[in-house]
């Protein structure tokens, strides 16, 4: 026996119980791969190879192997959070001119000043908008422009048992008023119905078209199924733009479309005194659909396309990385997708810290793909990956590590021993 065996044996022994702390320490850090220590075994060789009564000279460690099987998943509250279900690593440059590439599990993401993902001041990269080379990912924090509106779509059920405000009824027998009134918005007695919708212009301010019917009337008992119909752009003056006219049984004998105009005509300026920015084609409006039964006055359709400006309100990423962002006009867009890599020997990555691993040739190069597609794994909004290390397994580990250590200081003891007997010798 010598010190040798023993020496090597407290070294091994050393460098467990280091990785086993690293494992520990990290066990409530995002993404975190837990290592172990490799080791193998020492013979002393010479020209004629190891003898048969070899025993050894000890132990050594070959390798702190990373372990990257999969962390438990933890929801959170934040939805820029993402945790890959499966495999796959996250990419992030050091910048945006990609001066360093790393890639990652952690995916703890914020949103930088600019609007850039970021993670430990690194950029998420992924596929811009309409597809491409990898980019970083970014949301524009000036909101989504508002888009004019040009088509609007209302339906209406006009009650049949309605009278006509162009009949007097305080006499007997009734008679037509003269002259006949005009659709008045002032007074509601000179028309039936009215409804009102807000419209966008080119800037998306918004504006409010009101929309009023008038039943015709005719002389003698009978009853008109002709409705005049005017609208109001904001407080402007009203326009007559027609009537629609229905069959014995409520409905539309024609098609009945009007358009409001855009562009610079004067007479329909949506505010007194300011430039028209209403779509230059105008505003098309149907009352398709529209019947004349018996009943209330009802709104059965009202859409109308265009938005206001609308400022960033959430983020939400899809199981396939599509990074959804929400505005507070009700609309929503990409703004990239999140591109997972894997590698032919992950255990070759070169950890840099910060949670962080970039490529080796033992690693091989990094190859792309999208989350959900093939091998790579999945994506969950509003998670993360937690540390795949086994607290419980670690300090049963920690015990036999420190046991293998009193066992090499032991034999170390025991050799001393010896050699005190040895030079105790008369």
């Amino acid at each position: 026996m010598s010190f040798q065996q023993g020496l090597s044996g407290l070294n091994a022994a050393a460098k467990q119980l280091d990785v086993i702390g690293n494992n520990v320490a990290n066990a409530s850090t995002v993404g975190f791969k837990s290592s172990r220590a490799e080791f193998s075994d020492l013979y002393a060789t010479s020209l004629y190879g190891v003898s048969d009564t070899e025993s050894g000279i000890g132990s050594q460690t070959i390798k702190v192997a990373q372990q990257f099987q999969q962390g438990n998943i933890t929801a959170t509250k934040n939805p820029l959070d993402m945790a890959i279900s499966g495999s796959g690593f996250f990419k992030l440059w050091s910048d945006t001119t990609a001066t360093a590439t790393y890639y990652t599990r952690n995916g703890q993401f914020k949103l930088d000043k600019d609007g850039y993902f970021v993670n430990n001041g690194n950029y998420l990269v992924g596929e811009p908008i309409g597809g491409g080379d990898d980019a970083p990912l970014k949301i524009d924090r000036a909101g989504l422009p508002g888009t004019a509106s040009t088509e609007l779509d209302w339906q209406f059920n006009l009650d049949a048992d309605q009278k006509s405000p162009l009949i007097d009824y305080t006499v007997t027998p009734n008679v037509l008023k003269t002259p006949a009134p005009a659709i008045n918005p002032t007074d509601a007695t000179s028309y039936n119905f009215t409804t009102s919708m807000r419209v966008y212009d080119k800037v998306g301010s918004a504006h409010t078209v009101s929309l009023y019917f008038q039943r015709q009337a005719v002389a003698g008992p009978a009853v008109s199924n002709t409705w005049n119909v005017a609208y109001k752009l904001n407080n402007n003056t009203t326009q007559n733009v027609g009537s629609v006219s229905f069959t014995s049984d409520g409905k539309l004998t024609a098609p009945f479309t009007f358009t409001i105009p855009g562009g610079a005509a004067a007479a329909n300026l949506p505010v007194p005194g300011q430039p028209n920015q209403l779509d230059d084609a105008g505003i098309v409006v149907s009352l398709a659909g529209t019947t004349q039964y018996s009943g209330s006055f009802t709104v059965a359709r009202a859409r109308v396309d265009g938005n206001p400006k609308g400022e960033l309100v959430g983020v939400e990423t899809a199981d396939d990385g599509n990074i959804i962002a929400k505005y507070s006009n009700g609309q929503a867009q990409s703004v990239g997708r999140v591109r997972l890599y894997t590698f032919d020997n992950a255990q070759g990555l070169q950890p840099n810290g910060e949670n962080n691993w970039a490529a080796t040739a033992a690693s091989g190069d990094a190859k792309p793909g999208f989350p959900g597609e093939g091998s790579f794994g999945k994506l969950q909004s509003s998670a993360i990956e937690e540390s795949n290390a086994d607290t419980t397994a670690e300090l049963i580990n920690m015990i036999v590590a420190q046991r293998f250590y009193q066992a090499n200081a032991q034999t170390i003891k025991t050799q001393d021993a010896i050699l005190q007997t040895l030079l105790n010798l008369r």
